[in-house]
C-alpha cells in the first residue's frame, strides 16, 4: 500500500491504489465486509507501517532523535490525518 504514495509520502495515487486492491482482490477476493471498510483497513495499514519509522528496528526503541525519523513515512501518517472516507471511496471508484 505505501507504493500508491509518491515517494516523499505527501501524496497518494488513486490509480495505483486502484490497482493494488484489484490485484489484491484477483489473489484473495474481498468479502463484502472487507470491500465496505476499505478506508478503515488502509489507513490502517500506513497507519502501522509509518510508525515502524518511528522506532529503531535494531533495538526496538522508539527513535530519540527527531533526524533519525523517517521523514516519508512520517509525511504518510500526516497523509492519513487529513485523509477523509468521502474522498477516499471517490478515489477508489
Amino acid at each position: 500500500m505505501t507504493a500508491c504514495f509518491s515517494s516523499d509520502g505527501n501524496k497518494l495515487y488513486p490509480k495505483k491504489l486502484k490497482e493494488f486492491i484489484s490485484a489484491y482482490d484477483t489473489e484473495r477476493p474481498l468479502s463484502s465486509w472487507e470491500k465496505k471498510h476499505l478506508f478503515e483497513a488502509f489507513k490502517f495499514g500506513i497507519l502501522k507501517y509509518g510508525i515502524w519509522g518511528f522506532v529503531d528496528l535494531k533495538t526496538g526503541n522508539i527513535v530519540e532523535k527527531e533526524n533519525k525519523i523517517d521523514q516519508d513515512e512520517l509525511n504518510r501518517v500526516k497523509f492519513l490525518m487529513t485523509l477523509d472516507k468521502i474522498p477516499f471511496n471517490k478515489m477508489i471508484k
